[in-house]
Formats: C-alpha cells, sequence, structure tokens
C-alpha cells in the first residue's frame, strides 16, 4: 500500500485529499468505463464534479479558521480578506450549479432499496448505511468511488457509502433533486465541527475556494500568487483496481434511464444548471452582525449577472497579514483507497489573480476534452519542489533553472553538501521518503 501523500502548511495545516476531480481519460483498457465517464462529463452535477480553479493557501486557510457552521439556519459564515460573508444552501447550490428541486421530499428507504436491486446489488440493503462497492457491478463501482471522492469528506476506506453519501447518490442516478445543496452543507458542517476545537485538517478546499470566488465581488487579490497548488484527482490506478478485483465482474451491468438519455448528449458538452447567483450577505468586520435569513430559492433562468445585491458593492479589502513559512508536504501514514496521485505545479511559475465569479462560471463550462488533458498530468506523477529559507534565494532560483550551467552548478552544490551531511532546505530532497512533496508558500 502507498503511502498517503498530504500537503502541510508551515503554520501545521495539513490539506486532505478529498472533494477531488474525477478521472474521465479515456484509455483501451479501461473501455468499459467509458460509458460512466460520458455520464459523469455530461450529468446535472458536472459542475460541481470537474470545475476546477487554482488553489490559494492563504484564502483557503482564512475560511477554514473562520468559518462557523449554524446547523438551525444552515448557513456557512467566513471571512475573506476582511470581509465578512454569511452564505446559506441557495449560495452554494448558484456557485457549485447543483439543479434546482424537481421532487417534494429526500428519496425514501424503499425507493433507495429499489434503485439498489436495479443495478444488481448483490449484497442485502438491510443496512443501507454501508452500502459496499464491491457489491456493485464494476460500472457502478467506479461511478461510486468517484462520487464519494467529490461530495464525501472521506479519505480512506472508499469502499462505502455512507447512508448520506448513498442519498445523494440516489438523486443522481434517478434525476430526482431535493435539497441537494442542503445535504452538501452539512457534510462540509460536520468536516467542520466546532470553531473552538477545530482541527487544521482541512477539508473540500476545492469547494471552499470556489464559494469564494463566488462570493467575492471582484477578483480576489493574491498577496502571494506562489502559494497557488491544484486540484486533487481521482486516481488512475483504481480503474486498474477494480478490473484486477473484478467487482460483480459475472453480473450484467443495466444502464439507468438516466445514463442512457445523459450519454446521448455530446461528451464535448456540459450540461450545467443555469441557477443564477443567490443572495449573499456581506458585512464589513467592524459592522455589527446581522441575523442570517434564508435566501428565497431563485428561479432558473439563463443570465451570467449575478442577482446579488450586497455582494455586488461591498469593496475587497486587501489581507494584512504578512507572508511568513513555507508549505511542505508530509507522509501521514497509510489509508485504505489513497495513492500517490498528485497534480503536477511547475516551480517558479507565478498565478494569475482569481477571475470574477462571472468569468470563473462561464469558464467552468470548457470543453472536457481539453480537461482530460489536464487530469493525465494531474495523476501520474508526484511533484518534488524545494524549498527556500528567503523569498529572495528562491526568485534566483526560478531564474536560473532555465540555465543548464546553473543546473549543473546546482546538483554540484547538492552532492557536496550530502557528502558533509547536510541537512538544509537545499538538501531535504535526499533526506526525505519518496512520497514527500514540497511547496514554496510563503504564508
Amino acid at each position: 500500500m502507498a503511502p498517503i501523500v498530504k500537503l502541510m502548511s508551515a503554520g501545521g495545516f495539513i490539506y486532505e485529499k478529498n472533494n477531488s476531480i474525477p478521472f474521465v481519460v479515456k484509455e483501451g483498457p479501461n473501455s468499459i468505463f467509458f460509458k460512466m465517464m460520458d455520464f459523469m462529463k455530461n450529468c446535472k452535477l458536472s459542475y460541481a464534479m470537474f470545475h476546477s480553479t487554482p488553489l490559494y493557501n492563504e484564502i483557503i486557510k482564512e475560511i477554514w479558521t473562520s468559518c462557523e457552521y449554524s446547523g438551525t439556519n444552515c448557513t456557512l459564515q467566513f471571512t475573506i480578506q476582511g470581509k465578512k460573508y454569511i452564505v446559506n444552501s441557495d449560495v452554494l447550490q448558484a456557485c457549485l450549479h447543483i439543479p434546482e428541486n424537481n421532487c417534494d421530499a429526500l428519496p425514501t428507504i424503499t425507493e433507495m432499496v429499489n434503485l439498489l436491486n436495479s443495478i444488481n446489488y448483490s449484497l442485502p440493503t438491510d443496512n443501507l448505511g454501508r452500502i459496499i462497492r464491491r457489491s456493485l457491478v464494476r460500472e457502478y463501482s467506479y461511478l461510486a468511488d468517484a462520487f464519494i471522492k467529490v461530495f464525501s469528506g472521506k479519505i480512506s476506506n472508499f469502499d462505502a457509502l455512507t447512508n448520506s453519501m448513498l442519498i445523494l447518490f440516489t438523486m443522481l442516478l434517478t434525476d430526482r433533486y431535493y435539497n441537494f445543496s442542503t445535504q452538501l452543507m452539512y457534510e462540509i458542517g460536520a468536516k467542520l465541527g466546532d470553531k473552538a476545537n477545530r482541527k487544521k485538517n482541512i477539508y473540500y478546499a476545492r469547494f471552499l475556494m470556489m464559494l469564494a470566488n463566488h462570493v467575492s465581488p471582484t477578483p480576489l487579490v493574491i498577496s502571494n500568487p506562489v502559494s497557488k497548488f491544484e486540484c486533487f484527482v481521482q486516481e488512475k490506478r483504481v480503474l486498474t483496481d477494480i478490473l484486477r478485483l473484478n467487482h460483480n465482474g459475472e453480473v450484467p451491468v443495466v444502464y439507468l434511464p438516466v445514463i442512457e438519455v445523459t450519454t446521448a448528449i455530446p461528451s464535448s458538452i456540459i450540461v450545467t444548471s443555469t441557477i443564477s447567483p443567490s443572495t449573499v450577505v456581506v458585512e464589513s468586520v467592524v459592522v455589527t452582525q446581522q441575523a442570517p435569513t434564508p435566501a428565497t430559492r431563485p428561479k432558473s433562468k439563463k443570465s451570467s449577472k449575478p442577482t446579488s445585491g450586497a455582494s455586488q458593492k461591498a469593496p475587497v479589502v486587501k489581507s494584512t497579514t504578512q507572508p511568513k513559512g513555507s508549505v511542505v508536504g508530509a507522509v501521514r501514514g497509510e489509508g485504505r483507497g489513497e495513492h500517490k496521485r498528485n497534480p503536477k505545479d511547475k516551480e517558479g511559475q507565478m498565478s494569475e489573480i482569481q477571475p470574477s465569479p462571472i468569468v470563473s462560471s462561464q469558464q467552468g463550462t470548457m470543453s472536457n476534452m481539453d480537461l482530460n488533458t489536464s487530469l493525465i498530468a494531474s495523476s501520474q506523477k508526484d511533484v518534488i519542489i524545494e524549498t527556500s529559507s528567503s523569498p529572495r534565494a528562491h526568485s534566483k532560483r526560478v531564474r536560473d533553472t532555465s540555465s543548464p550551467q546553473s543546473t549543473f552548478s546546482q546538483y554540484q552544490r547538492r552532492v557536496k553538501q550530502k557528502s558533509k551531511g547536510s541537512q538544509g532546505a537545499h538538501t531535504l530532497k535526499a533526506t526525505l521518503p519518496v512520497s514527500q512533496i514540497q511547496f514554496d508558500m510563503w504564508t
């Protein structure tokens, strides 16, 4: 079992590998999964499942440390660069392009049991809180693994669908949506826990960054653009493991009507909801907090202009936090279902300022053919980037990486330092496990 690779900041914050993007690269040996890949790329949850955005440590860390979840009002309250935001499930629904309600209640136990029977689930269904993936047909086992890694807070033991994930999974496969965003808000709130006792393990980094871009009335000003890292991607080897274990391979696969209809759409098109953004309550830090009020669910309409009132007028306040430290990856034991599959990042690449929520939403509907190319690189190689003790040294090293002579000189210095037993930042690569990764992030 490969060790778990995690990203750790200098302040001790660990980015857990969840909220991943499904791996949907079509390759010959995996042809039995092609139909499910097309289904995910074109389903009504495709935007939430596939939208990729650069993740910035300074933004996500601020949201995670300041966020408070209210189960009574089903709201999240957090600050971004000195501005306070209170969002409800309607805002999350608009941010992730989740479909509007098309039924009046959550799936019942009978409906979930009928669904499992219709896709030839091979075990008894008396315990819906633990549906085993290996008892699903191979194609549905792959779909369930991708679904769990996108929407659940799990970082290991992906072999079981919990009751809450089964409810959301049933909505996807029956095309009957009811309060999907509310259920997802509960999952995020459960990982947040109590603010006073909150751990430094960060979950749902991709959704939190998408939410930050969505509610901010202007493009976010990133004070430390080097602190960028990429979204996690479902491991490519999951497909190989399913084929090797032959999950219910002798049982015929039954594609449900929603899959047949969805896969009839060209795979280069992503079908997303046209929900307009709901009202976001925005406050200055110095202003007395207002009681959050649930926003009325907006009607679906094809418009790229947000309907937010207060969020359109609120200015973005630059963060006064000074950059410090660096982010390094750390190995934290082993767990089931975790493999060394991390997105690549180029050393010294300076990231751009985040686009506005409107542009980000429009760009989110890009062709999945282009997305697949990036997923190949994201899922096949670990990134090893050496840290530096000072920003000036890092800047110099970034400029010199294009010079072969500079690269050879650096190599000679490393050999000398290694022979002296040096444990400095430039020889850290030689003394750490192979699976350890490092990022230059001075926040």
